[in-house]
């Protein structure tokens, strides 16, 4: 397993709103090597988030980074 974990903050009151953003995107099914994306909200803080996105392996996450599209 290979990927990425982002920590970002979201403008207040926008959670919802990234939520459903976020529930739409299913274009990143058809990228060879994705696994999957997860976002974890702060119980504290619901705005502070960690993106948590995993691919099979380093090479299927290298390719899909270099891609321009």
């Amino acid at each position: 397993m290979y990927g990425t974990i982002a920590k970002f903050s979201l403008k207040p009151g926008m959670a919802d709103e990234f939520g459903k953003v976020a529930a739409s995107q299913d274009d990143v099914m058809g990228i060879p090597g994705y696994v999957s994306t997860v976002v974890y909200h702060s119980d504290t803080n619901p705005d502070e988030c960690w993106l948590v996105v995993a691919f099979e392996d380093k090479a299927s996450y290298v390719k899909n980074a270099d891609d321009p599209a």
